[in-house]
């Protein structure tokens, strides 16, 4: 009898477990970004709906050129996706029904019935979409007409978890995430909102056509005060580099990094070299190798400078960084612009020849088996465990982690270190992983 009960409780226990594992199943289902239409009013708007879960529990957020919105009471219960949007002192409760990665659903508003459906963004449709928008990521210079007066400004446009943002970049200080806004491109049109506190409290609607082409953009921003003229043009960073008085001479080399993420500061190396008349880096740390995007280089004075760099580290971000430094000689400061200081960089000059390495598209050589600790040892007790291994690593963790006792020690790490370098001592030759057991 004992005995049957056991069983009975153990079944019980493992329907359950399945039960709650097919709901987290179905809430992972919708997941992501969706692109919706909603109907009101005899209008339509096209916007992005993106679904996110943390800590057990939903969130949802629209996006459109006027700005993100998120949701509230957002539940989900297999079939329904239910929340909740504020339209002024107006609450709209908003009920889809979820079929594959379709949805469709109505709601009562105070201007009359809403209409809304949405496809879900697949993977591929999302890289298609990076692909299509990064020509636009960069500095445009932008001229309106107010008042009789012609203002110059600058526009910053960057790709943030997968989608267009942009910002003014006019000021001393360039801009920073809490300064973006999310644009909308549809073919070439791009749309967006911006706020203008110093003319009319309500903000204003931009609205331009990009020729492609020729890189530049012309509309206008609608605001309470009537229609502003704006043009645009990509700022083309080769021009720049290769400028007479932009002579990067005096950043070229190889430069000891301290990278400080959060509360932890970790060594790296960067070197900084010119190749086909443009400006490369290449960074080095203990979770991998990255070369630049694209470098930007400009002088203030005959010590300062300003140095950017777009690079892209997946183990950060699935989206480019853009770092951003002010050199003073041969020493420099700054910061990742788009994480709002989680990740601070300073520098410092140690050779004015860039490494023959780095300059053949090899890693420099300098990486130690310290550094490779120092980086990938988060608990800080000796050993590198398989859970604190970037995926790169795991792959061959059980040829670096010769003595088998499940943990890389600093001496293990020395073939880490060697492979990073591009040295042959036990790293099973320049350029090359090590074999795989």
């Amino acid at each position: 009898m004992h005995k049957t009960k056991c069983l009975v409780f153990s079944a019980a226990i493992l329907l359950c477990a399945a039960a709650i594992t097919a709901e987290a199943q179905k809430v992972d289902d919708i997941l992501g970004p969706w692109t919706a239409t909603i109907n009101a009013a005899g209008q339509q708007r096209d916007m992005q709906i993106v679904v996110s879960q943390a800590g057990g529990v939903l969130a949802l957020t629209l996006s459109s050129p006027q700005g993100d919105q998120p949701a509230e009471k957002v539940s989900y219960d297999g079939k329904i996706l239910n929340f909740t949007i504020k339209f002024g002192p107006a609450e709209i409760a908003i009920a889809v029904t979820v079929t594959g990665d379709t949805f469709e659903g109505k709601a009562d508003s105070p201007f009359g019935p809403i209409d809304i459906k949405g496809k879900k963004v697949s993977e591929e449709e999302l890289a298609r979409q990076r692909e299509a928008l990064q020509p636009l990521v960069g500095d445009w210079e932008t001229y309106s007409e107010f008042q009789g007066k012609r203002i110059e400004g600058k526009f910053r446009v960057q790709l943030v978890d997968g989608r267009l943002m942009g910002a003014d970049a006019s000021g001393s200080q360039g801009i920073r995430t809490e300064g973006l806004v999310p644009l909308q491109v549809n073919g070439d049109r791009m749309m967006w909102r911006i706020a203008m506190p110093y003319v009319t409290e309500d903000g204003a609607f931009v609205n331009v056509t990009l020729d492609r082409p020729n890189m530049t953009f012309k509309g206008t921003v609608k605001s309470s005060l009537g229609d502003i003229a704006l043009t645009g043009k990509f700022v083309d960073t080769a021009k720049l580099v290769q400028a007479a008085y932009d002579d990067p001479a005096g950043i070229v080399g190889d430069w000891d990094l301290q990278v400080t993420m959060g509360a932890e500061a970790t060594p790296a190396k960067m070197t900084v070299f010119e190749k086909d008349s443009r400006l490369h880096a290449t960074l080095v740390a203990a979770v991998g190798t990255y070369e630049s995007n694209s470098v930007e280089y400009n002088k203030i004075g005959k010590t300062m400078s300003t140095l950017r760099i777009h690079a892209s580290i997946p183990t950060i971000s699935e989206d480019e960084l853009v770092f951003e430094f002010i050199v003073d000689g041969d020493s420099f400061e700054g910061e990742e612009i788009f994480t709002q200081g989680q990740i601070l960089v300073t520098g410092k000059k140690i050779s004015s020849t860039p490494s023959t390495s780095a300059t053949s598209g090899a890693a420099p050589a300098g990486v130690t088996a310290e550094m490779v600790m120092t980086m990938l040892d988060k608990d800080k007790d000796g050993k590198i465990t398989l859970e604190e291994a970037p995926e790169q690593l795991k792959q061959f963790y059980a040829v670096v982690d010769a003595n088998k006792d499940g943990g890389i020690d600093v001496t293990e790490a020395k073939t880490i270190a060697a492979f990073m370098s591009g040295g042959g001592a036990g790293a099973g030759g320049a350029g090359q992983a090590p074999a795989k057991p």
